[in-house]
């Protein structure tokens, strides 16, 4: 017993206060800020430290030089893959402010960095060496995808690479945004239930409707067909012409004959 209060003194002590959890979430969406802001509004033709030589134009970058730098080499790090650090980064404050826990900062971080890399990685597969963004050539997979995606093809050809990326990339978005892939589909399933039931109640409803109306014409149709059969019936039997005689109604003539009784 005293060792169970004890594991439950040292696991309350642990958890962070709600003050903390918000501190670090307010942490988390300044960074997310910076970070994004600086990410999208990335120019190519911004100088860059070690990368682009100053030039006469002005610094395009939202968060002016510093952005400018940012991003420059998170961008000739990762490629197009550095926005999903953007989304790590969004879900790790969604998590705080929610007050549930997060990864050791060893685990979180290594999980971003295979996001990023792995990712990285499948555009080197997908993307060719540069292409154009915003008027410059760049590297779209990043200088790590470049190199990750040459090694990989060499020794496990196009599919066993993207199947080892697409896996890596599962693994570590699943760790850092505490996302359950069954949950997903389990949801998926409830939601398609929910639609298909209603679908399948008008189709079946639209399909009674259809025999009724098939059954309704038939039946309009045998009564039009037997009025028809009466009509004609009735113009093939003799009829009264008038007293004391018979007509004999036919094609283009009449027969009368005398109906006072047979000749003695």
């Amino acid at each position: 017993m005293a060792r169970k209060t004890k594991n439950k003194e040292k696991t309350q002590q642990k958890q962070p206060t709600p003050i903390r959890r918000e501190i670090r979430g307010i942490i988390f969406t300044l960074i997310v800020v910076i970070l994004g802001v600086s990410l999208f509004s990335f120019h190519p033709k911004d100088f860059v430290f070690g990368i682009k030589t100053p030039g006469p134009d002005a610094v395009l970058n939202l968060f002016g030089t510093v952005g400018a730098h940012l991003s420059g080499w998170i961008f000739f790090v990762f490629g197009f893959s550095s926005f999903w650090l953007v989304v790590a980064f969004v879900a790790m404050a969604i998590l705080s402010f929610q007050g549930k826990r997060l990864p050791s900062p060893t685990k979180n971080t290594v999980a971003v960095l295979c996001l990023a890399i792995s990712f990285a990685g499948i555009l080197g597969l997908y993307l060719p060496e540069t292409i154009s963004y915003r008027g410059e050539g760049v590297i779209g997979e990043g200088l790590l995808g470049y190199y990750l995606s040459g090694y990989m093809q060499r020794y496990l050809n196009d599919f066993g690479s993207y199947v080892l990326l697409v896996a890596a990339f599962l693994l570590s978005l699943m760790v850092t945004t505490r996302i359950s892939f069954g949950s997903i589909l389990s949801a998926i399933f409830r939601w398609s239930v929910m639609i298909a039931r209603p679908v399948k109640e008008y189709l079946e409803r639209e399909e009674t409707k259809t025999e009724g109306q098939g059954r309704d014409h038939q039946k309009s149709q045998e009564d039009a067909q037997a009025k028809g059969d009466h009509y004609r019936a009735q113009k093939g039997t003799p009829k009264k012409a008038g007293t004391g005689s018979l007509s004999f109604h036919g094609p283009g003539r009449e027969i009368q004959a005398s109906t006072h009784g047979s000749p003695g």
